[in-house]
């Protein structure tokens, strides 16, 4: 059985209509080069290491995670996954405080 390589998360922005909405943050990162790659998974929670909340985003390599409470910093990483459905390890994982008004996240990949 093959598992496929782990990717690196590039870059995180957070966007934040008003303050009555909940916050938003936008993530993308480098597309795995796998012939075998079926999609991602963006995996977060409100703790470093603990993601309670997994979304299996298909193919694309940007995605919008919506609903977050202002206020309250969000830990992010990403999995690649294969076509017989093998997960790669995490990426790097970046975080951000949802509502502040800074022009991105922390983190990003070497």
């Amino acid at each position: 059985m093959r598992l496929i390589s782990p990717f690196i998360l590039v870059s995180l922005a957070i966007f934040s209509a008003t303050p009555l909405w909940a916050g938003t943050a936008v993530l993308s990162w480098d597309p795995n080069t796998e012939n075998d790659l079926a999609g991602y998974k963006i995996h977060h929670g409100t703790s470093s290491g603990n993601y309670t909340l997994v979304s299996d985003v298909g193919s694309i390599t940007e995605f919008t995670v919506n609903n977050l409470a202002d206020g309250q910093t969000y830990y992010f990483v990403v999995t690649a996954y294969d076509t017989s459905g093998n997960e790669s390890s995490f990426s790097s994982e970046v975080s951000q405080l949802i509502g502040t008004v800074s022009g991105g996240g922390s983190g990003g990949g070497s």
